[in-house]
């Protein structure tokens, strides 16, 4: 809703997906808009990811949401939502900053890896590049999400 500069790119929750179910076991749930739904179109999905996009109301996907192992987002409502539930919540920041507008809660964090371009706060990459979503790597959110799993039992 608030430009397409802050999304992590798909193929990066994608190849997530595969590394989370591959250590873990997890399936992987996409939630999202309709708009978001179409950029799936040319996309195949692995066996291990279910798409939601566009079928859910906020209700359901609050749902979801807290009966999940953990939540990994981009800056977004949902992402604060995550995180205002209690639930473990990944959100991963590019052209805004985290500081100012991180989700709140006891079990969400944040990743970061700002460019010399950033914080700009512009809804499309004035540069054409979407470098600060680049820049968090997919390996960094495995990191995040081990982190968060092996402070389940503490």
């Amino acid at each position: 809703a608030f430009g397409r500069a802050k999304e992590w790119p798909l193929e990066r929750f994608i190849e997530a997906s595969i590394v989370l179910n591959r250590k873990f076991g997890v399936k992987t749930v996409l939630l999202g808009t309709k708009e978001d739904e179409k950029r799936l179109e040319n996309t195949k999905l692995p066996k291990n990811v279910i798409s939601l996009l566009g079928k859910t109301t906020l209700k359901e996907a609050s749902c979801i949401i807290k009966h999940a192992l953990l939540f990994i987002g981009n800056d977004s409502g949902l992402s604060h939502l995550s995180a205002a539930m209690g639930q473990r919540t990944i959100a991963v920041f590019g052209p805004t900053s985290p500081i100012w507008t991180a989700p709140i809660g006891k079990a969400a964090t944040y990743l970061w890896n700002p460019p010399e371009c950033a914080p700009c706060y512009k809804r499309e990459c004035p540069l054409g590049t979407k470098k600060c979503m680049y820049n968090v790597t997919t390996t960094e959110v495995i990191k995040k999400v081990e982190m968060l799993l092996n402070n389940i039992n503490k």
